[in-house]
């Protein structure tokens, strides 16, 4: 992993490899597991390891649709992500 004071055009080719390797590593990082594994979390009362792999996804798509915004609307907005629940809305019986 890349980490940063300043970022320069010789950074970017590098940033974006460890952006695009994420979701491959991340997916064999789980590969295998049970869903009892998937369910189990790091500490009592944290989020299990499928919170934690959909959060990973999620602040990824985000950032990535920030990033969008920013580059593409002249008076971007930032709006702030409402997930105050998020790990109860995640494990909320349908």
């Amino acid at each position: 992993m890349i980490i940063l004071k300043k970022i320069s055009d010789i950074h970017i080719p590098g940033l974006v490899a460890q952006i695009e390797a994420l979701p491959d590593l991340l997916l064999k990082s789980i590969e295998g597991l049970s869903e009892e594994q998937l369910d189990c979390s790091y500490r009592p009362g944290g989020w299990t390891l499928k919170q934690v792999v959909h959060h990973i996804a999620d602040s990824q798509l985000n950032g990535y649709m920030r990033f969008r915004l920013a580059l593409t609307d002249i008076k971007a907005i930032y709006i702030y992500p409402l997930n105050k629940n998020f790990r109860d809305i995640l494990t909320r019986p349908d």
